[in-house]
């Protein structure tokens, strides 16, 4: 063989050995190179495969506790739901009673005539207390019940003493029957023309003078305490510190006269108005009023005999005052 040619042909040979171990290094590099970018991938698609099942957990934890926060609620709901149909219940039998009730007296008034009375007699001082009056008073049964089943009865039992005031005050209410009424006890006071006997007497007409006395009696209502109007309070006979405020100023108004309504703790009173000062008063030497826009309203204790306009209870003297004007 031609040396030439021999070396030649080795040295060609040479470079397609190189080439040859060349590209099969170059196939190893990229075959090692595929195979870490899956691993790579397959480890983060298990992290986020890891991530998502604890994120399910939670969320299935989660609905689990929803599920039992869920029966415990509704079963408080069907227990309010049960109450409120109870209480509906409740409300309709009473609904039927007072309207059966109602039609009874309608029927009474309107078919038969006949005319029911409650009958009422108070005795009552006039003359600064030197003398003693009696006064019979009748009641119609369509005239209570106006006021007993008719009228709104808005409980006034508030921690606000002044939203207590305004309540007592709506149920002073100055009819025909209570003007009249007031003007017949003014008439027979000795001098009609003096406001402080016309104011005592009529104090006298509202408070208590002992168990086995013909007056208004002085009660508590108890737990179910409620106001009552005027006619109320006559026709039964009796009735607490407001219900007996109500009456007097309604009284006291209905002559022409400035009155409220006084709120101390636990306790209501009136102040009214007369153009000079009580000289009367029996209990105490001082006179005790409230002014209200210049104008005093002398203290009235209603409850029980003794006690004259200008007079207050020891045990109400000091105490911070709430008050509302009788409209």
């Amino acid at each position: 063989m031609d040396p030439e040619f021999r070396d030649s042909f080795w040295s060609v040979g040479k470079v397609a050995l190189f080439l040859i171990l060349f590209i099969s290094i170059l196939m190893n590099i990229a075959t090692s190179i595929d195979t870490s970018s899956q691993k790579r991938d397959y480890y983060e698609i298990s992290q986020k495969l890891e991530e998502t099942k604890q994120k399910y957990d939670e969320l299935y934890d989660l609905y689990q506790e929803l599920g039992v926060n869920n029966s415990i609620l509704d079963q408080q709901y069907q227990k309010v739901y049960q109450d409120y149909l109870n209480a509906e219940q409740n409300y309709q039998n009473s609904l039927a009673d007072y309207q059966a009730a109602q039609s009874e007296l309608n029927m009474i008034d309107d078919n038969t005539g006949f005319s029911g009375h409650f009958y009422t007699v108070i005795d009552y001082e006039t003359n600064f207390g030197g003398i003693t009056k009696t006064k019979s008073i009748h009641t119609s049964y369509s005239t209570y019940f106006h006021y007993r089943l008719d009228l709104g009865h808005p409980s006034h039992s508030s921690p606000n003493p002044q939203v207590t005031a305004d309540i007592i005050e709506t149920y002073c209410t100055v009819s025909s029957g209570i003007q009249s009424l007031a003007q017949s006890l003014k008439s027979q006071c000795l001098n009609p023309n003096d406001d402080e006997e016309v104011i005592n007497a009529l104090l006298s007409f509202t408070q208590h003078k002992g168990d086995f006395s013909r007056s208004i009696k002085y009660i508590l209502d108890g737990a179910d305490d409620f106001a009552k109007y005027p006619w109320e309070t006559i026709a039964e006979g009796n009735g607490d510190c407001e219900d007996k405020a109500i009456l007097f100023s309604s009284l006291v108004v209905s002559l022409g006269y400035s009155a409220a309504i006084f709120i101390v703790p636990e306790h209501v009173l009136v102040g009214v108005n007369i153009a000079s000062e009580p000289t009367h008063n029996t209990q105490q030497s001082t006179n005790w009023y409230i002014e209200i826009g210049g104008i005093k309203y002398w203290t009235c204790e209603t409850t029980v005999s003794g006690w004259l306009i200008g007079d207050l209870p020891s045990e109400y003297q000091g105490e911070t005052v709430f008050y509302t004007i009788i409209t």
